[in-house]
Order: C-alpha cells, then sequence, then structure tokens
C-alpha cells in the first residue's frame, strides 16, 4: 500500500471512531432522549437499550481508534447500522411502531 493509501485509511479510522465514540458519550450523558426514541419505537426496556447502545458504541468507536479487534468490531458496526437504520429510519417503523411487536418487522420484510 503507498503511503497515501495508508493515510486515508488512518484518517477514516480517525474519523469513524469518532464519529461512534461522541454519539455514544452523547447517549451514555443524555439517556433520557435516546430512551425516548427506543419507547417510540415499540421496543421495551427503553432506558437499558439507550445505556447499552451507548456504551457500544463507546466501545467500539475507541477499539476502532486503538485498532483493536477491527475486523470484528467494523463488522458489529455493520450490523448495528442496519439494525438501527430498520428500526430508527423506515417510515413504517420508526413513524407507526413495530407492528405486531418487536418482532413484527419480519413481517414487514415478506
Amino acid at each position: 500500500m503507498s503511503a497515501t493509501n495508508n493515510g486515508l485509511l488512518i484518517l477514516v479510522r480517525i474519523l469513524l471512531s469518532f464519529m461512534f465514540i461522541m454519539s455514544g458519550f452523547g447517549k451514555l450523558t443524555d439517556p433520557a432522549g435516546t430512551a425516548g426514541m427506543i419507547s417510540g419505537a415499540g421496543l421495551p426496556a427503553a432506558d437499558l437499550l439507550a445505556y447499552a447502545a451507548g456504551l457500544y458504541e463507546l466501545v467500539a468507536g475507541l477499539f476502532i481508534l486503538v485498532g483493536f479487534q477491527t475486523k470484528i468490531t467494523a463488522w458489529t458496526i455493520a450490523l448495528f447500522c442496519v439494525f438501527t437504520g430498520l428500526v430508527f429510519h423506515t417510515g413504517t417503523v420508526a413513524i407507526e411502531g413495530w407492528p405486531e411487536g418487536a418482532l413484527g418487522w419480519i413481517n414487514t420484510l415478506n
């Protein structure tokens, strides 16, 4: 790899980790806002999930920053982003909540 590619990879790693670290820190310092969004989507245990999401984002961001288990961490971040995207950023689920409970999103895929 060239020096330019290495520099770009380091920059992307720093920016990605900063994004997740700041997001996780925000969720941990203001869990009520995140819990409100989670309960609005119809998920149970919103307070617990808010803290869990914040802790996950903070730790995953730190793992990416320091280069610890980067492949595994990157895959878990990708799955986390797909899941949260489906839950909170698609029209039906984000606005109307889960159809038929928390696993009802499977029916929306059919």
